[in-house]
């Protein structure tokens, strides 16, 4: 039979690719904690961050073992599973097969450069140095404490979403210090599978077991074709405040620029702590919403201000990938 997958990161995700270019390792950072991250002092009112995998109960399998917590969210009930500690892949899934769109990107996005994953938030530019992650961030065993979640993608194509930007869908030009540049918000990895199930398999790599405890699988299977065609199975891997991950947040008026609301972005520097040239507190490397692209209008709609979708990063490929 067939169907499509899409899954869409967003939120304090770093992307690595592999020096093969053909898989690549999503790292979630550790910030389920109101405290300090990585040396670093987190903004008053910090809201700890949930590393969590989101789909939709409709595409349940009863195959599937994997706990989760429910919630309804735009009249549909949604099962979300924390991932707090795992690295996680997904079966079936062709090795070293992943296309990565990353062509060169100019100050805004054209209609030919609209997919590509060059628009996210360039570690390596921001921060200076060779833009690596520690080692320890990719090792099987004695993780760096700043990850708290992984994901392995090496199958299907991977691009840019949505971008970073204001109610009228312009994308933002954000700055960290001297470096500017307009960010995607949401990546989306699409893969095409053959059968009629996709499993997500975890295992925890904080778990000093021999063996580890096992943890049941995720199993979707796409509900049954309609009069639009063919069904897909749609998962969300997000590294956010609950109220973002469920769409609850109120508007609030955070940071007011060219008349419209977007809060300058204080979390973001919490994926410094993954990166092997973290900056001394009070760099200044906290995003600043400057301007936005006139004329650009996404691919597809960006969240409201009320419940944003947050930038990820992009760090230089690395052989543990």
């Amino acid at each position: 039979m067939g169907f499509k997958l899409f899954v869409r990161f967003t939120g304090l995700c770093a992307f690595v690719p592999n020096t093969s270019g053909k898989q690549m390792r999503v790292v979630l950072t550790d910030a389920t904690k109101a405290a300090t991250m990585g040396g670093m002092p987190m903004p008053i009112g910090f809201e700890p961050h949930l590393p969590v995998l989101v789909f939709d109960q409709g595409d349940l399998s009863h195959e599937s073992g994997r706990t989760f917590m429910t919630f309804i969210q735009d009249n549909v009930s949604k099962g979300l599973c924390r991932l707090d500690g795992q690295d996680l892949t997904i079966d079936p899934s062709k090795p070293a097969a992943l296309a990565i769109s990353n062509g060169a990107v100019a100050d805004c996005p054209l209609p030919a450069t609209d997919l590509s994953t060059s628009w996210l938030a360039n570690m390596k530019k921001i921060l200076g140095g060779t833009g690596a992650i520690k080692d320890a961030c990719l090792a099987p065993a004695n993780v760096d404490p700043s990850v708290t979640a992984r994901i392995a993608l090496t199958d299907g194509s991977l691009r840019t979403r949505s971008f970073s930007a204001m109610e009228n869908k312009q994308p933002i030009r954000w700055q960290f210090g001297a470096y500017t540049q307009v960010l995607a918000e949401v990546i989306e990895l699409e893969l095409d599978l053959p059968g009629d199930t996709v499993t997500f398999r975890a295992t925890s790599f904080r778990d000093t077991a021999n063996p580890p405890t096992p943890i049941p699988p995720l199993v979707l299977r796409p509900k049954p074709a309609g009069p639009q065609g063919p069904s897909s199975v749609i998962v969300r891997i997000e590294n956010m405040p609950l109220p973002d991950i469920q769409g609850t947040r109120l508007v609030g008026p955070d940071f007011v620029v060219l008349n419209q609301k977007r809060a300058r972005d204080e979390h973001f520097p919490l994926l410094f702590s993954l990166a092997t040239n973290t900056p001394a507190n009070g760099s200044g490397l906290v995003p600043l919403p400057v301007d936005v692209c006139k004329v650009h209008i996404p691919p597809v709609p960006s969240p409201t201000l009320g419940s944003p979708q947050c930038p990820g990063g992009a760090f230089n490929p690395h052989p543990g990938a």
